[in-house]
């Protein structure tokens, strides 16, 4: 102890006492350090890694607009549920990656029947029928025709003349023909009644009445199937 007495100086005592004064003052400066004192500037590029990020720290606040990119984004990470309801409109479908819809779809929405057997908006044009022996369109007159409708419906046009009673006037093809021959009221010449007869093989005929007028308007019927 004496001569450790005899090596004590003023000196000595004072840098002894600075240097547990650094070693010791250190460690409780950095553990006081002011708030917010570490900014951006103090960390090194790359120095956050994913593990020292606490989980869900970050949030849709902390992530700029525009940021996350199709890279960033794992193949089958979007699935239906995480997209809103109405969030994809037209404009973002594509059309090529939609399949056909099954017909008995469609007929679902069509009230249970194919869309076949619905009406078109428009009538089909008509076709000019071709006459028998003497028969000709009466002057100024429609010439007859014929056409079938959406719903199978056979329709005759026109207004004819100069065949004569009993005989062909023109002849209806097959799918434009009744199932069965049946007759048919027309009106004739000078508002009188003329018969006439369309028979299931297409024959178009005058039974009776004034062939100097004979119109076909009005006379329709189901094809045969």
């Amino acid at each position: 102890m004496k001569q450790i007495r005899k090596r004590l100086t003023y000196a000595n005592v004072m840098s002894s006492i600075a240097v547990f004064v650094v070693l010791g003052g250190g460690a409780v400066a950095a553990s006081q350090l002011p708030k917010n004192s570490v900014g951006s500037k103090q960390l090194k590029k790359n120095a956050v890694k994913a593990s020292k990020i606490a989980k869900s720290a970050v949030n849709g606040a902390k992530i700029a607009d525009g940021s996350v990119t199709n890279a960033e984004i794992a193949d089958g990470a979007v699935t239906t549920s995480k997209i809103a309801d109405n969030a994809a409109t037209g404009a973002k479908v594509d059309e090529a990656t939609l399949s056909e819809v099954p017909s008995a779809r469609n007929a679902s929405f069509l009230g249970g029947s194919a869309a076949v057997e619905y009406a078109k908006s428009q009538l089909p044009a008509a076709t000019l029928a071709s006459l028998s022996g003497t028969w000709k369109t009466e002057g100024g007159r429609a010439p007859a025709s014929f056409y079938k409708d959406s719903f199978g419906i056979v329709h005759l046009e026109g207004v004819v003349e100069g065949g004569g009673t009993f005989s062909q006037i023109f002849e209806l093809p097959a799918g434009y023909r009744p199932g069965q021959s049946a007759n048919f009221l027309v009106y004739g010449n000078a508002s009188s009644a003329a018969g006439l007869f369309i028979g299931d093989d297409g024959e178009v005929a005058l039974l009776e009445g004034d062939d100097a007028f004979i119109s076909l308007y009005g006379v329709t019927f189901r094809a045969e199937k």
